[in-house]
């Protein structure tokens, strides 16, 4: 499986231990574009070089007068944010494209608008379990946080409780 990870997703599996789950997975390769890696991410550098090191991670470039440079900028005109427009516009170009994975509902519209499967944290977690790449209690485990902190990272804004969610979704 390949996930395609904006700035806030990356930071919301770091900060639920959900990063952990995924650099353990053989099946998950996480990617991202230039701008999330070396802008947004920047303070986060040394993680990522490790991600890189251990082939869990893949930074990809859009370069300049390439289709997707030209769907970026398009993007950036919808009103899409730099590194999410970069990443769409990158996603959108590959032959077998990646899930999206971003807290940003705009972002995730856009993404939909391009045919891309786009998640945020709790679907993410629901097709890791359902993929049998991670275990419901290993998943439970670090997002019983938003049961008691409905702002914690990566919660999504229709969350009522665990279990209703994830069954709400699920079957959604």
């Amino acid at each position: 499986m390949r996930l395609l990870l904006d700035a806030d997703a990356f930071i919301a599996l770091r900060n639920l231990s959900l990063l952990t789950v995924l650099r353990t997975c053989d099946e998950v390769r996480m990617e991202m574009t230039e701008y999330i890696a070396r802008h947004e991410l920047a303070p986060l550098s040394g993680v990522l070089k490790a991600l890189e090191d251990e082939h869990r991670l893949v930074i990809h470039a859009v370069s300049r007068g390439t289709e997707a440079f030209r769907l970026y900028r398009r993007l950036q005109l919808d009103g899409a944010h730099k590194g999410e427009a970069e990443a769409i516009a990158w996603a959108v170009n590959q032959e077998a494209t990646p899930v999206f994975v971003s807290l940003d509902r705009r972002a995730r519209k856009h993404a939909g608008l391009h045919r891309l499967l786009a998640v945020d944290i709790m679907d993410l977690a629901i097709h890791l379990v359902e993929q049998h790449i991670a275990s419901f209690e290993e998943i439970r485990s670090r997002l019983v946080v938003w049961e008691e902190h409905k702002n914690a990272s990566g919660c999504p804004a229709d969350f009522t409780s665990l279990d209703e969610t994830w069954r709400k979704r699920r079957d959604a």
